[in-house]
């Protein structure tokens, strides 16, 4: 697999190879699942997954919505170590990942 390194905001990005975000010296390595969860809103459009669509990916559509609400957080949880602006949003029952609009030109 092709490394992949994606900006979530201006100083922060997040490389899927080795499921860790970075934040000008701070790197925080995330848990395999949810680094699976973040690589999966950052590839989709929009940055919006369906439940259906999370269960499938993580839990082979055999995962509890319990286990949903609980990956969702722990995502959350991650997130906000490197930024309170990049949160997850549920909009109409889908979950959307909201990232801050760069700053930079």
């Amino acid at each position: 697999e092709k490394a992949k390194i994606f900006r979530l905001e201006d100083d922060s990005f997040f490389d899927s190879l080795v499921g860790s975000i970075t934040k000008g010296d701070f790197s925080h390595a995330l848990p395999p699942q949810t680094a699976l969860l973040l690589k999966l809103f950052l590839c989709k459009e929009n940055h919006r997954l369906s439940t259906n669509e999370i269960q499938q990916e993580l839990w082979k559509g055999q995962g509890t919505t319990a286990q949903l609400h609980k990956a969702i957080q722990r995502l959350r949880m991650e997130l906000k170590k490197v930024s309170s602006d990049i949160v997850i949003k549920n909009v109409n029952g889908d979950y959307e990942l909201k990232l801050p609009i760069s700053s930079k030109k």
